[in-house]
């Protein structure tokens, strides 16, 4: 968890190098807590025993703000990770069609979006898939066990826990 806080406290850090493991266990705590937040989002719809504008406000209020804080972390994570690979953070835009698809489906229906994108399964699959990989290895790949133009490697600086 330390690690996760230690990702949020760097929201706004573009410049350093971030280890796997901070990766890692940024990816899995923020998994588990959406996970948890869209349960009680539907049991919250389902159970029906609140209105439909309480679900809505409540979305709002809490899945929102927590969305955008997550994701900005989890942009500044990514630069930070492949600054640790010796990679510049752009690197990262690999996973714009990942963003445009969500977006995408966010806003459009699953018909609507099928008849205006009729290979539309496919390409969200595709990128889905690429994600996957990236991720992969940015969890998997050792970062530069050496100074390089980002920084001092941060294995180097704290082997255990986050800095």
């Amino acid at each position: 968890m330390n690690w996760f806080l230690h990702s949020l406290k760097n929201i706004f850090n573009f410049r350093t190098r971030a280890r796997r493991m901070e990766y890692g266990v940024f990816i899995l705590v923020e998994a588990v807590l959406s996970g948890i937040l869209g349960f009680i989002l539907y049991a919250l719809e389902e159970t029906q025993t609140v209105s439909v504008q309480t679900v809505f406000w409540a979305a709002l209020l809490v899945a929102l703000p927590y969305t955008v804080i997550v994701r900005l972390a989890s942009v500044s994570l990514t630069a930070r990770r492949l600054h640790d690979m010796g990679r510049s953070g752009w690197w990262q835009l690999i996973l714009l069609p990942l963003y445009v698809s969500w977006i995408l489906s966010a806003v459009f229906a699953e018909e609507e979006l099928g008849v205006l994108f009729p290979q539309a399964q496919w390409f969200f699959r595709a990128v889905v898939v690429i994600a996957l990989v990236f991720a992969a290895v940015l969890l998997f790949t050792d970062g530069q066990r050496r100074t390089n133009r980002f920084g001092e490697d941060p294995k180097a600086l704290s082997p255990h826990h986050p800095v």
